[in-house]
């Protein structure tokens, strides 16, 4: 089960996309299932996130180019915040239940980033490939393949980066259908999250705004705190 808008009831960020500024989209697909309850997870993925995003805001190359959208997956599919420019980003902290509809999930991102998509050209914005930061902490409970192979046709067409980091005991034999074949899942511990989204995808997000035209997927980031699997 999915719970997200219809097209025609979403907030429109169309007007706040009429100028020069090459926009970096950016969707987090977040587990949210109930066993983030342990070792606090979702509280410290709250956390995490907030601080993210207040960090987006006071930086001079990404406060005005970043586009969020979040979507989670915990029991149903929910896209806990639309597309927005960071300020008018409204983050309430994810609540952990149910199972693991990942598969749902990432099919919902690919329809936001579509939609993200046809608003960018329709005001003639420029903008960087996307990028996906997938996170999950246990094993999908749905038919998960088939969003796979919309993430696979993305990444060959050159319009998706997508990451992928698994808390353990994560399933990354899945998780690595989401990727690119030279890209690792990483294992990340609890204690890493923050540092995660706060330092590595803050910095990576920077050196993306700051680069020249090209594929993010080329530039030279530095390692996530997390272990390569």
């Amino acid at each position: 089960m999915s719970s997200h808008e219809n097209s025609e009831d979403r907030p429109q960020i169309g007007a706040e996309l009429e100028n020069a500024i090459k926009r970096t989209p950016l969707i987090l697909v977040l587990d949210t299932s109930l066993s983030m309850e342990e070792n606090n997870r979702i509280g410290i993925l709250n956390n995490a996130l907030a601080e993210f995003i207040e960090a987006v805001k006071t930086s001079d190359e990404l406060s005005d180019a970043l586009l969020l959208s979040i979507v989670t997956f915990g029991g149903e599919v929910r896209v806990a915040s639309p597309w927005a420019s960071i300020d008018d980003v409204v983050f309430e902290p994810l609540v952990a239940n149910g199972n693991t509809p990942m598969g749902d999930a990432v099919t919902v991102a690919m329809g936001e980033l579509d939609l993200l998509r046809v608003e960018l050209q329709q005001a003639g914005t420029p903008y960087n490939v996307p990028w996906m930061i997938l996170m999950s902490d246990g094993e999908p409970t749905d038919h998960w393949e088939e969003a796979a192979e919309l993430v696979q046709e993305r990444i060959a067409n050159t319009k998706l980066v997508p990451f992928a980091f698994g808390i353990p005991p994560s399933k990354d034999d899945v998780l690595r259908r989401f990727i690119p074949k030279n890209f690792p899942v990483y294992s990340v511990e609890e204690q890493n999250i923050k540092a995660l989204f706060v330092k590595w995808l803050l910095g990576s997000l920077v050196k993306v705004a700051e680069s020249s035209p090209g594929k993010p997927g080329g530039l030279q980031l530095s390692a996530p705190p997390a272990i390569p699997v």
